[in-house]
C-alpha cells in the first residue's frame, strides 16, 4: 500500500517538474516565427494562368494504380527543368519579366 502511494506522490512530483521545466524552457526559447510575417510573395495571376495554360498542354497519364482516380500525372519523360524551360520561353512570348525562381 504505501509503495503505491509512494509511487502515486512520485509520479505527480515528476510530471510537476516537468511542467515547470517546460515552462522555463519556453521562457528562454523564442517562439518559432516561422510563417509569420505579412510581407508574403505573390504570384501575379497573369503568371498562374500562364503556367496553368502550359501544364494543360503536357501530355498526361492515369495512374494504373487507381482506376476511379481524378488524378493525371506527367509523362515520365517530362522532368521539372523541362516545364521549366517551357515556361519561361512561355513567359518571354507574353512579356512577363524575369526572374523565374
Amino acid at each position: 500500500m504505501k509503495f503505491l502511494y509512494a509511487k502515486k506522490c512520485l509520479k505527480q512530483h515528476l510530471a510537476s517538474v516537468q511542467e515547470e521545466l517546460t515552462e522555463y524552457a519556453h521562457s528562454m526559447m523564442p517562439t518559432d516565427q516561422r510563417g509569420k510575417h505579412k510581407n508574403h510573395t505573390h504570384v501575379a495571376e497573369k503568371i498562374k494562368e500562364s503556367l496553368c495554360k502550359l501544364i494543360d498542354r503536357i501530355p498526361k497519364y492515369k495512374s494504373h494504380y487507381k482506376d476511379n482516380s481524378k488524378v493525371k500525372y506527367l509523362s515520365p519523360g517530362v522532368h521539372k527543368i523541362d516545364v521549366y524551360e517551357l515556361w519561361t520561353e512561355e513567359c518571354k512570348k507574353i512579356i512577363i519579366p524575369g526572374p523565374f525562381i
